[in-house]
């Protein structure tokens, strides 16, 4: 019986399976539109929200460059005798670059939510800044519309952070990069 049951079981998964394949998959997108993001706001679980102004604005190229090793070899063709690097540079595209004014933030613990609208994938590495780390973004990308979410730790003194956390936000083509410095009020009380 346990058999049976097994063979019925594997039977209709794999019918599942053969039913579920398409023969020709969708198109999901056109490759050749260039990536865009945009922010449309700051908020925060404590209630405060962040007002975005763009303090710079500018296209830019973007430059990358490629290793090229040339190797040459003795007359015995085994040994090595120099291996030569060369670094050419070229250039791949316009970039569109955002720079938005400094958020203070309270000095209180929080977590922001910075929505964004994109038509790509993006990217949100950890924010420059040194240390102490006292901002930390949760996702490290996403792709399309959503919600990069940031904790921020507690400013126990009376003085401002002494470092500005600055968070970038980039398409997965570096066709538009956000860039948005942070900094972190002290203790009033």
């Amino acid at each position: 019986m346990r058999k049976l049951f097994c063979l019925i079981l594997g039977g209709l998964l794999l019918s599942v399976g053969f039913a579920s394949c398409d023969d020709e998959p969708d198109n999901p997108g056109d490759y050749s539109i260039r990536g865009t993001i945009g922010l449309t706001g700051i908020t925060s679980v404590l209630g405060n929200e962040y007002e975005l102004i763009v303090s710079r604005e500018f296209d830019s190229t973007i430059v990358r460059y490629n290793l090229k090793y040339d190797t040459t070899f003795a007359d015995d063709g085994t040994t090595v005798v120099e291996i030569k690097e060369d670094t050419l540079w070229y250039e791949d595209g316009v970039c569109h670059y955002v720079k938005m004014e400094q958020i203070d933030l309270s000095p209180d613990r929080d977590t922001l939510a910075i929505s964004i609208v994109s038509n790509a994938r993006w990217t949100a590495p950890a924010p420059s800044g040194g240390t102490p780390n006292w901002f930390t973004p949760q996702e490290g990308g996403g792709g399309g519309d959503g919600t990069l979410h940031a904790v921020v730790s507690r400013n126990g003194s009376a003085n401002p952070r002494r470092n500005l956390k600055v968070q970038q936000i980039i398409t997965s083509d570096s066709a538009t990069i956000y860039e948005i410095p942070f900094m972190q009020l002290g203790r009033t009380n």
